[in-house]
Formats: structure tokens, C-alpha cells, sequence
């Protein structure tokens, strides 16, 4: 029971936090275009979108933070993980830095305006 409660607590805390985001806010591609905030990118925008990705993706910041974010989430998740939730909290975030990475990629790689995935 008081597992149960404090699950509850928690989850009843962070819908609270963090409910700012909403699906419409986010990079989404309909029809081979993308979207931001529901408006449409235009061309040059896109392009934009695309070699921004590209220079964060070549950026030895950018290498040196996602190493840093997987240590962390590979030492807390598994080293030094006492209960089941450290655990799904480091599986967690290691697939949340390959998102991010994947997405770099696509967004890279024109594959948003394309549809052809890289295979970098």
C-alpha cells in the first residue's frame, strides 16, 4: 500500500510539472512537411533545420555531453542502482539520448523532407 501511495503521489506531482508540452509543440512531419507549433516550416527554414542539425551532430561538445549523459545514466541505472525504479530510470534516459541522436541524424540527413533514413 504505501508503495502504491507514494507511485501515486509521485505520478500526481509530475502530470502537474510538466504537462507544458503538448504533442502540436513538437517537430512533427505530415505529408513529407514539418511542422513546429502546428505552422508549417517553409523550404528555407527546413534547410535551416537540417544544417543546424548537421553542425550539432559534428560538434565535439555535442559528443562529449552525450558520453557524459550515457555514463551517467549507464552508472546510476546500473552501478549504483538500489531499487527496480533506478534501474528504469537509466534504461530511461539511455533510449531518450539515442532518440535525441536519431533524430539529429534523420533531421541531418533530409530524411524529414525526403523520407529516405541515412544509415550513418
Amino acid at each position: 500500500m504505501k508503495h502504491w501511495l507514494r507511485k501515486q503521489f509521485i505520478n500526481w506531482l509530475v502530470k502537474d510539472i510538466f504537462h507544458g508540452i503538448q504533442k502540436e509543440d513538437v517537430l512533427q512531419v505530415k505529408n513529407g512537411r514539418i511542422y513546429v507549433a502546428g505552422e508549417i516550416l517553409t523550404d528555407a527554414q527546413a534547410n535551416k533545420l537540417e544544417k543546424d542539425a548537421e553542425t550539432i551532430q559534428n560538434m565535439y561538445l555535442w559528443e562529449l555531453l552525450t558520453k557524459d549523459m550515457e555514463y551517467h545514466s549507464f552508472n546510476n541505472g546500473w552501478r549504483k542502482a538500489k531499487t527496480e525504479e533506478d534501474m528504469i530510470v537509466g534504461k530511461m534516459s539511455l533510449y531518450y539520448i539515442s532518440e535525441m541522436n536519431n533524430k539529429l541524424r534523420d533531421i541531418a540527413s533530409g530524411w524529414y523532407t525526403t523520407g529516405k533514413r541515412s544509415s550513418k
